[in-house]
Formats: C-alpha cells, sequence, structure tokens
C-alpha cells in the first residue's frame, strides 16, 4: 500500500486531514443571542444591534412577501 507523499508531511508535521474538520474548532460568534443580558453592552453596541435586527426583520418581510407571492401565482393557476 503507498500512502501519498502529502500525507506523510502532514503526519510528520502533526497536521492530520482529520484535523480540518476538528469539532473543537472555534465556532463563529453570533453577533446577537435572543434574550442575553444586554446590561454589558455600550450605547453604540445596543445602537448597532438594533440596526442590525432592523436589517433582518427587512429580509424577513421580504422572503414573506416572496413567498405570498408564490401562493398567489399558485392559486390563480390552479383556479383556471
Amino acid at each position: 500500500m503507498s500512502v501519498p507523499l502529502d500525507d506523510v508531511v502532514a503526519f510528520l508535521d502533526g497536521k492530520l486531514e482529520t484535523e480540518k474538520f476538528d469539532e473543537e474548532a472555534p465556532k463563529k460568534k453570533i453577533p446577537h443571542e435572543l434574550g442575553e443580558d444586554l446590561s454589558k453592552l455600550s450605547l453604540d453596541e445596543l445602537a448597532a444591534r438594533v440596526d442590525l435586527l432592523k436589517a433582518e426583520i427587512a429580509r424577513l418581510e421580504a422572503a414573506a412577501e416572496t413567498k405570498r407571492a408564490s401562493a398567489r401565482v399558485a392559486a390563480s393557476f390552479f383556479k383556471a
């Protein structure tokens, strides 16, 4: 059985390919978590989160409107 040279080098360097998929990898920080303690945030941080949440609400409303429009088209198609 032959082993690719890259695997041998990775093994010797202590960097096995499986480490790329390590479950202990740092997770992306969530910009805002519902219900979290807000007392330690500055006014600027609070304002930034309000802006973030307003943008998310707009995105959700746009997605809902797109689905409503699709449902109207489907309903009119089946009525004919």
